[in-house]
């Protein structure tokens, strides 16, 4: 789909910080509360989809999806999009343990893979190594590189741009 052009593009101003933090935290908030829901279901056969998570998830995933759009921007242009899911599935175990056993300091981390043959203190679990590798390529083909295209500015209204509301008249 294309655009309409934009008269001014100066007026354009990528997202914040701040605001690409809120995007991923949200998004990694989401995709934890779906997957437990369809675990549910496929393991325990309950289809009433109730999914679940905790507010430290909303942290957990805010930091980890911005370290890895700094490591995306890192190796974008040198390093093969395998070995890059690599570094970002490597990344994600290193996270997720560290946070998880921050967490478990204060009796607050939220998830246990105790009872999975392949795990590290119940924080991490290489059975999810395949489920990690895809959601690094999955995080940088969609989420990073759709959020980084995302702009405030003025908006199109059948053709004419429009100034934002916050715009004194």
């Amino acid at each position: 789909m294309k655009r309409p052009p934009i008269s001014d593009h100066s007026k354009l101003v990528p997202l914040s910080f701040a605001q690409r933090f809120y995007i991923y935290a949200i998004h990694g908030y989401v995709a934890e509360v779906t997957y437990t829901a369809v675990w549910d279901v496929v393991f325990s056969v309950n289809h009433k989809l109730h999914g679940i998570t905790s507010v430290w998830c909303l942290f957990i995933y805010g930091i980890s999806m911005l370290v890895l759009e700094k490591l995306y921007f890192a190796m974008r242009n040198s390093v093969p999009l395998a070995i890059r899911a690599i570094v970002y599935m490597l990344w994600i175990f290193a996270w997720e343990f560290s946070s998880g056993f921050l967490l478990r300091l204060f009796d607050a981390c939220p998830w246990d893979y105790s009872m999975f043959k392949g795990n590290v203190m119940g924080l991490i679990t290489m059975e999810y190594a395949p489920m990690w590798y895809i959601g690094g390529i999955f995080t940088e083909k969609l989420i990073i590189s759709y959020s980084r295209q995302l702009y405030w500015g003025p908006y199109f209204e059948k053709g004419t741009v429009k100034l934002r509301l916050d715009k004194k008249k």
